[in-house]
């Protein structure tokens, strides 16, 4: 009996073990940022993107979040989680090391020790500044084709205007 509960107790620690090295490799791979932070804004855990988003090149781990990526809108964010207990998404603006635009989403973590009380907050960060140089380039696009084309149609109009004022039974000027 002590044998077949020590081969089931190791299959369950593998089995484990095995789950928790699928989670690494996914917190590891994503491409999006990612922190795991109690309701103070200490950093509890925190993946590789998000060390490439804020040039960040040492552990942190166990430092809080106005120390690590100075915004104070992320802090924000966690106290209005830590009221609410519900999902709280913005974007925001990080100009160093470079400019970024990011949708930051801010949602409760519960422990699976104490399911009723909030344990911290998983923050997420997902880089739109692509998006965001392409609106601006859209934006520019239809500003200039925009003013490009008021000048002949404003010309237009006002042959238009002059020929129903009266010009179009003068043979001359209608021409």
């Amino acid at each position: 009996n002590i044998s077949e509960m020590a081969h089931e107790l190791h299959e369950k620690l593998k089995l484990s073990e095995e789950g928790k090295q699928k989670i690494e490799a996914i917190l590891r791979n994503m491409s999006d940022g990612l922190i795991l932070s109690d309701i103070k804004g200490t950093i509890l855990l925190s993946n590789e993107a998000v060390s490439r988003l804020f040039n960040v090149a040492s552990s942190i781990e166990g430092k809080t979040i106005m120390e690590i990526l100075r915004k104070g809108e992320l802090m924000d964010m966690i106290d209005k989680v830590a009221m609410s207990r519900e999902r709280v998404s913005r974007e925001i603006e990080v100009t160093h090391p470079k400019d970024l635009y990011l949708m930051v989403t801010a949602a409760p973590f519960y422990s699976y020790r104490q399911v009723k009380e909030l344990s911290g907050v998983i923050l997420t960060f997902h880089d739109i500044t692509r998006l965001r140089r392409l609106e601006e380039i859209r934006k520019d696009f239809v500003a200039n084709v925009s003013h490009e084309i008021k000048t002949p149609i404003t010309a237009i109009k006002g042959f238009t205007e002059t020929l129903l004022d009266g010009a179009i039974d003068d043979r001359e000027d209608a021409h």
